[in-house]
């Protein structure tokens, strides 16, 4: 996957603020780690922030059928896993609204491993360009600036963002000037995220 330039999340361990995270994958550099906070943000007790490279909420609504699982709270799920499905969402979201604008794909930054790893298995590898934030540095810039001016500036605040979006309008036959005013904010919104 790394090799593919497939950026992986991987969950922060959920076992202390000061426990070693010696768990792989997340113990190489090929993954971003992400860590559980409350839904406002609040860094859960057992996720390390130092060991995080994003935090995201991790606690899951309870199923309609459960509508006690809160009063239970070693039920249900919750942690970094389900804060990672959340920022492996957000990324996914990110890549199809750069394609949705047209931003043309771009040559892969080069990793020094490739080679080494290439020699190792007697295998060459040719790269084609891939999506601008298909690059975990851009994709991690995008990130950033989604957390600008939270506690540890690890927390993307998507509603600060994507809220102006709810009413806008994608199809060119039916709303043509809508469309256009849509396409126009959602290039301004990716253009500050990269910056």
């Amino acid at each position: 996957a790394r090799r593919k330039r497939i950026i992986m999340f991987c969950a922060s361990i959920d076992e202390g603020a000061t426990s070693l995270d010696n768990t792989y994958p997340g113990k190489g550099n090929h993954c971003v780690k992400i860590g559980a906070t409350t839904g406002t943000g609040a860094k859960l007790s057992w996720v390390s922030e130092k060991d995080s490279d994003f935090l995201l909420p991790g606690e899951a609504p309870p199923p309609a059928s459960e509508a006690n699982l809160w009063n239970n709270p070693h039920r249900g799920s919750h942690g970094s896993s389900v804060s990672t499905a959340l920022a492996a969402g957000l990324a996914g979201s990110l890549l199809y609204c750069d394609r949705l604008i047209g931003t043309p794909q771009v040559e892969p930054d080069p990793d020094p491993s490739d080679s080494e790893e290439a020699m190792t298995h007697g295998n060459t590898y040719r790269f084609e360009k891939v999506d601008y934030l298909r690059n975990w540095g851009n994709m991690s810039i995008a990130f950033k600036n989604l957390s600008k001016n939270t506690e540890y500036q690890k927390f993307p605040q998507v509603w600060d963002h994507l809220n102006r979006f709810k009413d806008m309008k994608w199809n060119s036959k039916a709303w043509p000037d809508e469309t256009e005013s849509t396409i126009d904010a959602l290039k301004e919104l990716m253009t500050q995220l990269k910056m």
